[in-house]
């Protein structure tokens, strides 16, 4: 389960800096301390400041962790526990290749892709969907199958990729932006 974000509960701000502003910093403050050492690649006092930053680029991850972290032991301590939300829904439309009319049937897979960074979300059909003859289109509701917040602000006509083999579809899309609750 991932670790609930607290920070705009506590004021807490993340330290997000590495080994390398660590080290400059440090020079920095070395050079202001002693306005005539001039640091020099493989001196003690360099080796040592790039020995200290690396190990407290560690410590700044650790501390990182520690407002989610926290936070989901003291809900546990007193005995809550985080609702992962409900799946997300969308209103889906099917556009056919011809008006000879068509059933989807309920349990059609159609997968909306999230980009390179994100897995992509899985949507099935809640229920038939008939399109009579005369139409090439037809819209149904179809849920994801685990809770996420990844896919919100997909707006209309948003393409989705059909997973099942169903002959005569030419286009799947969002027909509504999605719904999450």
């Amino acid at each position: 389960m991932p670790s609930p974000d607290v920070v705009s509960y506590v004021g807490l701000e993340l330290i997000d800096v590495d080994a390398q502003q660590l080290l400059d910093t440090a020079l920095a403050n070395a050079g202001l301390s002693f306005p005539d050492w001039t640091p020099r690649e493989g001196n003690t006092e360099v080796v040592l400041l790039e020995e200290f930053a690396a190990m407290a680029e560690d410590v700044v991850y650790a501390l990182n962790q520690l407002p989610n972290g926290l936070a989901e032991v003291l809900l546990r301590m007193f005995g809550l526990q985080r609702d992962q939300g409900a799946p997300p829904y969308a209103e889906v439309r099917f556009t056919m290749t011809d008006a000879t009319g068509y059933t989807i049937d309920q349990g059609t897979t159609v997968r909306l892709d999230m980009g390179a960074d994100s897995e992509p979300i899985d949507f099935t059909t809640d229920t038939d969907l008939v399109i009579p003859e005369g139409a090439t289109t037809g819209t149904v509701l179809a849920s994801a199958s685990e809770a996420t917040v990844l896919a919100n602000g997909r707006g209309t006509d948003t393409p989705l990729e059909l997973l099942d083999a169903i002959t005569d579809v030419e286009a799947v899309s969002l027909n509504l932006s999605l719904i999450h609750i």
